[in-house]
């Protein structure tokens, strides 16, 4: 791309050059034989040099025009996509993935056989280097991505067939990329459940230890985003949280969601994010040990598979990955 850029500009710089030197030296012999005046060729020696500036931008502007062009393209790829009809609907129960595979369409293998069962009210860490299937194991347990080969069920209906309203009703996932709405902080909560009250709103975002909220110059009606209020990255988790209190589904899926925080700013986030696990099933993709140690089970993963499982205290005492992370991570 800066080659592209350094070379147009090169030769428009060149091409602007040449016209200009020639305009002017036609410019002086004709003013010299007395068929135009100064004046007429410096008119058009600055016309021409005005032409120059919208071309210059809109090869400065390149990068954006491939850009927005690319983005079109995949927008109009995922409308081109055929809608398979999922009518299947949930009634709770307990996650099982039997045998679960993933292939990404360039061919990176992601997980290879994955096993795994989650009961009502049980958290389940996953923790492992990065590239280890983390992400592609939360997605696969939230309905986002259907597996290459094997099933992923909840009470017996598998996630693939399950219509999306369903879904979102009894899985809720909040990854490390959250999103901020350019509106209202109450709008913002709303997308959960658009029919809460204030007082209920509040109550959500009082559960995840949002109190900075109250202190905002409109509390709730605060308009955040673009153009409004600028919320850090711990904020904007925090809403997200609050979103998944409102939304009150059986199972939450964490992805790493305080990678993005500060120290200090994950600390608060860990806290957040047990509160809203109390009382429901979880699959936490775990960025920090200090998520997995309160996990009622932790799984370790390793090139698409789960090499270990235990609690903290087993999987120290069993002196294996876990446990070498482990160190890295406490320090001792």
């Amino acid at each position: 791309m800066f080659g592209f850029l350094t070379r147009a500009f090169s030769r428009n710089n060149r091409a602007e050059a040449v016209v200009l030197g020639a305009i002017l030296g036609a410019g002086f012999l004709l003013v010299s034989a007395g068929h135009i005046t100064a004046g007429a060729v410096t008119t058009a020696a600055l016309l021409f040099h005005r032409l120059f500036n919208p071309i210059g931008a809109l090869v400065g502007m390149f990068d954006q025009v491939q850009s927005a062009g690319a983005s079109l393209a995949r927008m109009a790829g995922v409308v081109s996509l055929p809608v398979p009809e999922r009518t299947a609907r949930l009634h709770g129960g307990t996650l099982e993935l039997a045998g679960v595979s993933h292939t990404y369409d360039d061919g990176t293998p992601a997980l290879h056989d994955v096993h795994l069962t989650i009961g009502p009210g049980e958290v389940v860490a996953v923790v492992g280097t990065t590239g280890a299937g983390k992400s592609t194991l939360a997605q696969i347990a939230a309905g986002l991505t259907a597996p290459t080969s094997g099933t992923a069920r909840l009470g017996g209906i598998e996630l693939v067939e399950t219509d999306p309203g369903s879904l979102r009703e009894h899985i809720t996932m909040v990854s490390q990329e959250v999103h901020g709405f350019a509106t209202t902080v109450a709008e913002n909560l709303r997308v959960a459940r658009p029919e809460a009250d204030r007082s209920v709103l509040e109550e959500a975002l009082e559960s995840v230890g949002a109190s900075w909220v109250a202190h905002l110059p409109q509390g709730l009606d605060t308009e955040v985003g673009e153009g409004g209020y600028r919320l850090d990255p711990m904020q904007l988790q925090m809403l997200a949280l609050a979103r998944v209190a409102l939304a009150d589904p059986q199972l939450v899926v964490l992805d790493e969601a305080t990678a993005e925080a500060s120290s200090a700013g994950a600390r608060r986030l860990d806290v957040a994010a047990a509160r809203v696990l109390q009382g429901r099933s979880g699959l936490v993709a775990a960025h920090r040990l200090s998520q997995a140690v309160a996990a009622d089970r932790i799984l370790v993963m390793s090139a698409g598979r789960i090499v270990e499982s235990g609690t903290h205290e087993e999987l120290r005492a069993a002196d294996g990955h876990y446990a070498e992370l482990s160190r890295a991570w406490f320090g001792d």
